[in-house]
């Protein structure tokens, strides 16, 4: 049993009968925002986003009517993150921009920085480059960790900007993005499921310049550490860029079938859709290795229907590239 199962079956004892839909038995209105705040936060690490939801929604509400300001903040910014695993994108974007207005109201930094990560990222997801960029700028200005005498930004906030970094391209930012991941992993005390996130940007760097001893070491790493808390979203969203890899960058077919499958069975079960959009790319790669164009075909149709529908530039544009090539090789 992994500490988030653990976690939540110890909260459900605050529950009558253990029904987490129903109000936890506490005094007072901190403490019953404590456990709805943990309960939804246990829910989604477990993929179970269709209660996930609800539960940040009763938080959010009994934090209104406390008048809990910070309690606001943080239900939406964990809206914003769960609307963005769901694919949700203008949801993700107005409960971050929540987020950063009332942390602005009462100068709370750290929020209004951690709200800035999440515009960044739903303006990167969209391919609106420049705005995420200047997103981002503006986030690592607000009391930045320092490495070498240089900022960068901390955990999950330094994932997604090395992951923004590293979809630009450039070397300059491929550089920058390793420098990201590296200082967070030498300063550590990392969340764990962050620190397996940062071992998978680490991968996916290697992976672009084709240095795949270094990429299956870290990719590894990542699935150790994943694997030892039963982090879903972390442990989907890994296992989907190593099989990526598998397939487009090593042509492992099965490996990278083993990989895959299994993610898609976390983010069908879960409701990642940004990830089923990833995951139907790597099958696409995976059949297109395989010389199996039809099905290659199938999946990135279905990669570039759902990355439409989220409005999910990359998923789009990495599908369009597996069928252009399967139309190359085909009229061949």
């Amino acid at each position: 049993m992994g500490a988030y199962e653990t976690e939540l079956i110890l909260l459900q004892e605050f529950f009558p009968n253990n029904n987490i839909s129903l109000e936890p038995q506490v005094s007072a209105s901190t403490n019953e925002l404590s456990i709805l705040f943990e309960v939804g936060e246990s829910l989604t690490n477990l993929g179970r986003m269709a209660e996930a939801l609800p539960a940040f929604e009763r938080f959010n509400q009994l934090a209104l009517d406390s008048n809990s300001q910070e309690s606001v903040i943080k239900g939406c910014l964990s809206l914003a993150k769960l609307y963005t695993y769901l694919g949700k994108l203008s949801d993700a974007e107005k409960a971050a921009n929540e987020a950063l207005a009332l942390a602005r109201k009462t100068e709370n930094v750290l929020e209004d920085r951690a709200s800035l990560i999440y515009l960044g990222l739903v303006a990167y997801l969209r391919g609106e480059l420049a705005i995420a960029g200047q997103v981002f700028q503006r986030a690592q200005t607000l009391e930045p960790e320092t490495y070498e005498g240089k900022p960068f930004l901390y955990g999950i906030q330094g994932v997604i900007y090395a992951d923004y970094l590293r979809r630009l391209g450039d070397d300059s930012n491929i550089r920058q993005a390793r420098f990201v991941i590296e200082a967070n992993l030498r300063v550590g005390h990392q969340e764990l499921d962050d620190r397996s996130r940062l071992y998978r940007v680490l991968g996916d760097l290697d992976a672009a310049v084709e240095l795949h001893e270094n990429a299956a070491k870290n990719y590894a790493e990542a699935i150790k550490i994943v694997r030892g808390i039963t982090h879903w979203p972390a442990l989907t969203g890994i296992l989907s860029a190593r099989g990526r890899w598998m397939a487009q960058g090593v042509q492992d077919v099965e490996a990278a079938r083993s990989d895959l499958e299994e993610a898609l069975d976390y983010a069908v079960t879960g409701g990642y859709r940004l990830y089923k959009a990833d995951i139907y790319v790597g099958l696409a790669w995976a059949d297109y290795v395989d010389n199996n164009f039809s099905q290659a075909q199938r999946n990135a149709t279905q990669a570039m229907i759902l990355s439409e529908e989220m409005g999910y530039f990359w998923g789009h544009q990495e599908a369009v590239e597996v069928i252009s090539r399967i139309e190359h090789k085909v009229k061949k």
